[in-house]
């Protein structure tokens, strides 16, 4: 086989990412299908096709049979949520949340309730006085973490091998025993938690926030806005460590050692020094080490002078991370990694020729220019798939925001490095406060890039789930085509275009069609719920309830649904003192109308700079919206409760959470807030409890509660209301 490891790890990544989707059945299954079909193959086929037939089973095979344990271990573990179990584990990590909120990665051992060991992320208000590989044994409550229609949360934690969240609410007594002997890991915990300090010190706090997470891989500081505009433009895989990262320092520091005229085979054996070293300051996490090791295997070509395939060593290289790791296939930066340097490989030089040869572009200026657009293009074209399934969003100038930023990307990761370095050791002041300046600079130019191009009107689309199920039959059409004329290659890019435009397109006008109809949905953690009303782009939300995450998970709706501004957020409950989501969706998303209650003294302080206007909520009065809102609101006053009355073109809805109101409506729709579990003679169409009720509840007819995925109803102008699955 001309590239053994195209098929070996190709199959492998394949069987892999496809058995991350599946239950311990279905993977066994798959795994009894490979081993059969090998058999098959082995008796049947011809030799040259039986080596390459059975070495992509028997990888298959493999994949499935890494996974099928992790799987059946898993499901021992999941009965445990919504329960509140003493467990006894080791703390592996500990990160800081900010406003008294911490959150520390645990290993927990079997014991009486806990069936099997695992990984969990232990949420508390409180810190506890211990250290990395300390013992503590406390009691906690499990819970799924937050798995919706636009965030596959689960999944998320599943890539850091954390299978369950757990929160311990400070009342009971911990038990800590010091580790007797402290873990490496411990130790790199302190050198990256010293540099983290040192960042904070000499940069302004958005500038270290970057840094952190471009060097030493603590993303906890971003400020919520700035990441989304890092995401609109389509940069975001900045921020988190990845090949890119780690082939841009080695990169530099090649140059550097060759400018110096240092042999090449020293040069490259310091290059790999300096890549083990990055991973570790970056504090050894998942991502980094993965990256890491895809480096390390491209490097250890060069080291014995074999002339590296390209697509061969990143199969190579993607074969054996997983194999060490099999959670590691559903780590995001592993995949952005992957499919960008795959795009690069596949489509960069024929999409550069191609352009240049139908535009007659020869002078060199305009060819690198050319190339540069190719690449970011073919890197952004396979970065597709993963953007939707992570962010729900696509940026529409990523190509172009990529160029700007990958020059002050390059500089701030081969830079900083050695500024960390300097600022870590007795250094003149003169010289630290030009390098600390130097790097600064590059910082805010590379946050100012991102801002500009993300707060563009049309940075991003959402993406819809019509659209990219037929952009995925048009690329396997192309696939199909190119393999029955695979001698006709000048076929390949028109394909590849047209595929793409389709997906732009009729994406587009998936979601003009929301421009002529009014969309309802409850976007739920499975707890607690805020209701959003869509109607030409714009968007009213009704928070309910100030719980964690929910208000980030409805900024991801909305950027899907093509909103980019909240006309009118109405904050219906009393307390606004615990969480920062709602003040990170106001500041994420424009807001020009911020209506609270009366009796919330601390929304007004807390909210006042991110609203155009803020006003407390008159009751008994209709929401004033701006022109083109076809539908009408009007917020009722119960006491310590209350209602709104929604109606559009003739059809009604009402949110309320006082009873007697809910019994006397003629909506047509009812959204129920807060504790209410007595629902009989309340008649309604559609009947939705906005909170998960922990009592019995008794109800006349059918209804839903709080979900961890939107609850969506779509209203046309004749007033029709239909259930979107």
């Amino acid at each position: 086989m001309k590239r053994p490891f195209c098929i070996i790890g190709g199959s492998f990544l394949t069987a892999a990412f496809l058995a991350s989707f599946l239950n311990a059945g279905i993977q066994a299954v798959g795994l009894a299908a490979c081993i059969l079909a090998f058999f098959t193959v082995l008796f049947f086929f011809s030799r040259e096709k039986r080596v390459i037939a059975c070495t992509a089973l028997c990888s298959a095979a493999l994949a499935f049979g890494l996974f099928l344990p992790n799987t059946l271990r898993e499901e021992q573990v999941l009965p445990l949520q919504e329960q509140t179990v003493e467990i006894h584990a080791t703390v592996k990590s500990i990160t800081s949340r900010g406003n008294q909120k911490y959150s520390y990665q645990i290993g927990i051992e079997p014991s009486g309730s806990v069936p099997v060991s695992f990984e969990s992320l232990l949420y508390t208000n409180q810190p506890l006085e211990v250290e990395i590989s300390d013992q503590i044994t406390l009691p906690v409550r499990f819970f799924a973490p937050d798995t919706t229609s636009y965030f596959d949360g689960a999944r998320y934690y599943r890539g850091q091998h954390i299978l369950l969240l757990s929160y311990y609410d400070g009342d009971a007594a911990v038990t800590v025993t010091p580790a007797q002997q402290r873990s490496f890991r411990y130790y790199v915990n302190e050198c990256s938690r010293f540099l983290r300090a040192k960042a904070e010190q000499y940069f302004s706090p958005e500038a270290a926030s970057i840094l952190n997470s471009m060097l030493l891989g603590d993303r906890s500081g971003i400020p919520f806005a700035l990441k989304q505009n890092y995401t609109d433009a389509g940069v975001v895989h900045l921020l988190a460590i990845s090949g890119v990262h780690v082939a841009i320092l080695s990169g530099a520091l090649f140059l550097l050692l060759r400018l110096f005229r240092v042999p090449r085979r020293l040069a490259v054996i310091l290059q790999m020094t300096a890549t083990i070293g990055f991973v570790v300051i970056s504090g050894m996490s998942g991502s980094a080490m993965r990256a890491g090791g895809m480096i390390l295997i491209l490097q250890i070509g060069r080291l014995c002078y074999r002339r590296a395939d390209s697509v061969n060593s990143l199969c190579c290289a993607g074969f054996f991370i997983v194999l060490c790791d099999i959670y590691a296939i559903m780590d995001i930066g592993l995949l952005m990694s992957i499919s960008a340097t795959l795009g690069i490989l596949l489509c960069a030089k024929p999409c550069q020729d191609w352009v240049c040869r139908k535009l007659g572009l020869t002078s060199p200026s305009a060819v690198k220019i050319t190339g540069l657009l190719s690449l970011t293009f073919s890197a952004n074209l396979f970065l597709l798939p993963v953007y939707f399934a992570s962010f729900g969003t696509i940026s529409l100038i990523a190509p172009i925001s990529n160029l700007f930023t990958t020059a002050t990307a390059s500089v701030i990761i081969a830079f900083g490095i050695f500024v960390l370095l300097f600022v870590a050791i007795p250094t003149p002041e003169v010289l630290l406060h030009l390098l600390t300046a130097a790097e600064q600079f590059f910082i805010d130019l590379q946050n100012g890039i991102a801002r500009f191009f993300g707060s563009l009107p049309f940075a991003s689309m959402g993406l819809d789930y019509p659209a990219l199920g037929a952009w995925f039959v048009i690329c396997l059409l192309f696939l199909v085509m190119g393999l029955l004329f695979w001698k006709r290659r000048r076929l390949a890019v028109p394909f590849l275009l047209f595929s793409v435009c389709f997906f732009l397109i009729s994406n587009a006008l998936s979601l003009l069609f929301l421009y002529d109809t009014g969309r309802v949905a409850v976007i739920g953690d499975g707890t607690t719920s805020n209701v959003v009303f869509i109607d030409r782009f714009q968007a009213i939300v009704f928070s309910c309830s100030d719980d964690d995450y929910i208000d980030e998970s409805t900024y991801r709706y909305l950027k899907r649904m093509g909103v980019h501004q909240i006309n009118t957020l109405v904050l219906l409950y009393p307390d606004f003192e615990e969480y920062q989501d709602t003040v990170n969706l106001a500041e994420a998303m424009p807001v020009q109308n911020l209506l609270y209650d009366p009796e919330n003294t601390a929304c007004r302080q807390m909210m006042e700079e991110h609203a155009a206007q803020i006003q407390p909520i008159g009751f008994g009065s209709e929401i004033q919206t701006t022109d083109g809102f076809d539908a009408s609101f009007t917020i009722h006053d119960h006491g310590e409760k209350f209602g709104v009355q929604i109606n559009y073109h003739g059809y009604s809805m009402l949110l309320s959470s006082c009873l007697d109101e809910l019994r006397q409506t003629q909506a047509q729709t009812v959204f129920v807030s807060g504790s209410v579990t007595d629902l009989t003679e309340i008649k309604a169409e559609h009947l939705i409890l906005l909170e998960k009720q922990w009592r019995p509840v008794l109800c006349d007819q059918l209804y839903e509660t709080a979900k961890r995925e939107a609850i969506q109803f779509e209203i046309k102008k004749d007033g029709i209301c239909s259930r979107i699955h």
